[in-house]
Parts: structure tokens; C-alpha cells; sequence
């Protein structure tokens, strides 16, 4: 995202949709080990719901699982934007919240 950043301000859209690209396959990429790590919870014995389940397990899967809607769901759909945005070179430096 830093380089994108740093990219965009000179004016270059190749390297900011590198940068954009880059963070949006990161991200995917946690939201793919998040899943894994909840299979590998399970394989464990700690489930979210269900006659096996505690209030702890239970609790993790709640926090992961709000972090990764509302981090995740939100940031990987405003860097789809972003990152289109940036290949229709329709972003505008002095639109830019850091400057």
C-alpha cells in the first residue's frame, strides 16, 4: 500500500496499480490462512457452535470473524476499487486524504 501511495503522488499509475494489486493479493491471501486457521481450530476440538463447543472457542471464532468482516470485507472491496480506479488512471492526486 506504501508503495502505491508513494507512487500515485508522482504520478505514476503502473506502479501505483503494482502497489494496489500487491495489497489486494495479500489480502485475499489472509482471508484463505484465516479459513485455514479455523479448519485447523476444528481438527483441535474448538468449535464455534454446537454441543462441543465452549464460551472461549466461541469467542475467538466471534472475534476473527467480526475483524475479518470489517477489515477484510471492507478493505479488499475499497482496494477492488482502488485498484480499478487506478488502471482507468481515474485517480486524482489532489482528491488524495495524505496530501
Amino acid at each position: 500500500m506504501l508503495l502505491a501511495q508513494q507512487a500515485i503522488k508522482k504520478g505514476n499509475y503502473a506502479l501505483t496499480s503494482l502497489g494496489l494489486f500487491l495489497t489486494l493479493g495479500l489480502g485475499i491471501a489472509f482471508f484463505f490462512t484465516q479459513v485455514e486457521g479455523w479448519k485447523q481450530l476444528t481438527v483441535q476440538g474448538i468449535y464455534f457452535v454446537g454441543k462441543y463447543s465452549n464460551a472461549s472457542g466461541s469467542f475467538l471464532y466471534l472475534i476473527a470473524l467480526v475483524h475479518l468482516g470489517a477489515h477484510g470485507g471492507r478493505g479488499l472491496s475499497r482496494l477492488s476499487v482502488s485498484l480499478t480506479k487506478s488502471l482507468l488512471k481515474k485517480i486524482f492526486i489532489h482528491r488524495l486524504p495524505w496530501n
